[in-house]
């Protein structure tokens, strides 16, 4: 179980899906066009030892697992022995609503084909369009370096991921959002992806779209102040993208490296343009991103940049909220950190801290959502030593127009990291009014051994 045995009075947990040899989920929530008052849920993630068998239910209908990874394709067999070692995989589940019992069905692998030959992938990412149907853009490791994407169908009463167009010739990690707001560019799909430059320092981030549900794709618009890797976009109620980021070359900034804020109202055009949207430039969160802390305590990367927009018709409808997991100065290894903007080019709030004041502890890959009232949700790991070995997953809120905080309330059990394990590079959250569902990756003794697994919660809101 990935949920403690009693739930705590605020929120409750849902442990459902459970997926071996897996990492690095992405998540969507969709409405089902063909079944009023139905939601499906999608996790994807890189996963390995793919010639095993596919995700299958546990028997209950809320809950489930991947027997280690990959399984069939499409109706094929699992590949040979030879084929690539790591794989995009994904798995979903129907419900009758939001915070309902799910009913989890087989998962696939997503089946890349470069001159009809199988090969690797990575770096997943998945999002929902307006109309029900899910799009996933993942990394593939060939030689060069290119993004494919797939787009959802159903084939029957099963969901099925399609790969349309030509690869895309990115080299970067790949990020989407889908426009589900109601203005003039609703249903447009966005990625980001980073593009090193030869002799480079560092990468830089691009952005673009597709007007036509992924066929076709317009030019793409690089990105000012070398952004990175780490970029995140949110949409606003009137179809303003907005991409947070943090810049990694002096060089090209002017002002110093730190937080960035981009904003665009005609991003779903052929004209796009981008804007600062910080004042002072750049925005505070009261330390400095960091991807890679001496092993401490993943290794290769501690968290991304989440921005989120409020679209409610509350006060704050327009708001902007920016949270991170960040190296504060001094001897506190990290805290999570949080700042918020009326979205008017006013000036950012002072960040404020999330977690408790533990100053050994580090909290780690600090995720941030945001449900259509404007509640704002966000968790992280939080280590319970100084060596960051062993962590929980902590959890605090926001209520839709106030500015005050939850306190932290822990909503996993412990788990122990190990040495010379990785286990991506985020976590991903969804909200909704009533909670939030989130896919996480930790090390931990599973039914193929101790190793890497993913897991689906359900973050139940308070009434």
């Amino acid at each position: 179980m990935i949920c403690d045995a009693v739930p705590l009075p605020i929120l409750g947990c849902d442990h459902a899906l459970r997926a071996c040899s897996a990492w690095e989920p992405s998540i969507a929530v969709a409405a089902n066009p063909g079944r009023p008052g139905e939601e499906t849920i999608v996790v994807a993630f890189i996963a390995s030892d793919i010639t095993s068998r596919p995700w299958r239910p546990s028997g209950r209908t809320n809950a489930g697992r991947l027997e280690r990874s990959a399984g069939e394709m499409n109706g094929r067999s699992p590949p040979s022995p030879e084929g690539p070692s790591k794989r995009v995989s994904f798995a979903y589940g129907v419900r009758p609503g939001p915070g309902g019992p799910i009913r989890w069905s087989p998962g696939r692998a997503l089946a890349p084909c470069e001159n009809e030959e199988m090969v690797a992938a990575a770096n997943a990412s998945v999002a929902a369009g307006p109309d029900g149907v899910f799009y996933c853009a993942i990394l593939l490791e060939t030689h060069p370096i290119s993004v494919r994407f797939f787009r959802s169908a159903y084939v029957g009463e099963e969901l099925v991921f399609n790969q349309i167009g030509a690869h895309l010739a990115f080299d970067g990690k790949p990020w989407i959002v889908v426009d589900n707001s109601k203005g003039p560019g609703r249903g447009t799909v966005y990625l980001t992806f980073t593009h090193k430059e030869p002799g480079g320092a560092c990468p830089l981030c691009q952005l673009t779209r597709s007007t036509d549900r992924g066929e076709t794709w317009l030019p793409p618009v690089s990105l000012p102040y070398s952004l990175g890797a780490h970029t995140r976009m949110a949409i606003g109620p009137d179809s303003e993208v907005y991409v947070a980021g943090h810049t990694c070359s002096a060089s090209r900034c002017p002002d110093g490296t730190g937080f960035r804020v981009l904003k665009s109202t005609n991003a779903y055009t052929r004209e796009a343009s981008f804007s600062e949207m910080c004042t002072p430039c750049p925005v505070s969160l009261g330390g400095e991103w960091t991807g890679v802390a001496n092993g401490c305590p993943n290794g290769k990367n501690l968290g991304q940049i989440w921005i989120a927009c409020d679209n409610s018709a509350g006060p704050f409808r327009g708001s902007l909220s920016l949270a991170c997991s960040v190296d504060p100065p001094g001897a506190d290894p990290m805290d999570v950190m949080f700042a918020w903007n009326r979205g008017d080019g006013s000036a950012w709030t002072s960040p404020v801290r999330l977690n408790g004041d533990n100053a050994e502890a580090w909290q780690w890959f600090g995720t941030m959502s945001m449900a259509p009232n404007g509640r704002i949700d966000v968790v992280w790991n939080e280590s319970q030593n100084a060596s960051c070995t062993t962590s929980q997953l902590m959890y605090a809120y926001r209520v839709a127009g106030k500015t005050s905080w939850s306190r932290p309330a822990t909503i996993t059990n412990s788990w122990t990291m190990g040495t010379g394990w990785h286990i991506g590079g985020y976590y991903h959250m969804v909200s909704d009014d009533a909670g939030a569902d989130l896919a996480i990756a930790r090390v931990d003794k599973g039914p193929c051994g101790v190793g890497r697994n993913v897991y689906y919660l359900r973050i139940n809101a308070r009434p």
